[in-house]
């Protein structure tokens, strides 16, 4: 359940960074041969087809790079200066890599200017796209958008462990209903709406309708 949200989380930010990324390089490249060049005449002797190419080698690999230090991983209670701080982290981490084997195996040499345009640029171009992203799909849940109803069977500490769990994660998209009474009581102090016992399950179905048990 979590696993298959979990998924379509990743890689819905992951194609999300991966047209930032892009973007923050052909914004990079056009600063450096456009706007500060302007008798454009470096933009005659370079090799453009070399640029296009790296920019979309650093754009597969930065999302490896994310993939490596799990910035998909959902951030419940991380502060944006924390986000900030891991894809700073993953984009100069990709830029290391990938640079180190460039000055090995290719004799093409690339402009420093550029380099360092697009590192900044997509450092802010990801934090701001990830920050946005994410109020934007907790204002949805909030508001019940492709929301699943979640009823628990049972009321032990495995029950509850699971709840916290949902909960935890309700970028997701899952909210708790409440709780159907097994023979384990739950722990002392703990409160929980009962929606029943596991046998009036039919009822509760009918009544709730829930998506999952």
């Amino acid at each position: 359940m979590l696993k298959e949200r979990s998924q379509s989380f990743k890689v819905l930010f992951a194609g999300i960074d991966l047209l930032g990324s892009v973007l923050s390089f052909g914004i990079a490249f056009s600063i450096r041969y456009f706007v500060q060049d302007e008798n454009l005449f470096y933009i005659g002797i370079i090799d453009i087809s070399s640029y296009v190419l790296l920019g979309f080698i650093l754009a597969i690999t930065q999302i490896a790079a994310f993939i490596s230090i799990d910035l998909y991983h959902p951030r419940r209670g991380l502060s944006f200066f924390d986000e900030f701080i891991a894809i700073a982290g993953g984009v100069l981490l990709n830029l290391l890599v990938i640079l180190s084997l460039l000055f090995f195996f290719r004799k093409e040499s690339f402009s420093r200017l550029v380099i360092i345009y697009y590192a900044v640029i997509n450092i802010l171009v990801t934090s701001l796209v990830h920050s946005v992203l994410r109020s934007v799909l907790k204002n949805l849940r909030k508001r019940g958008y492709n929301l699943r109803k979640v009823i628990i069977i049972g009321t032990g500490k495995s029950a509850i462990r699971f709840a916290e769990i949902i909960k935890k994660h309700n970028i997701y998209g899952y909210k708790v209903e409440g709780y159907l009474k097994s023979r384990i009581a739950p722990p002392k102090g703990v409160e929980l709406k009962i929606l029943g016992s596991v046998r009036d399950i039919q009822k509760v179905i009918k009544d709730q309708k829930p998506d999952l048990f």
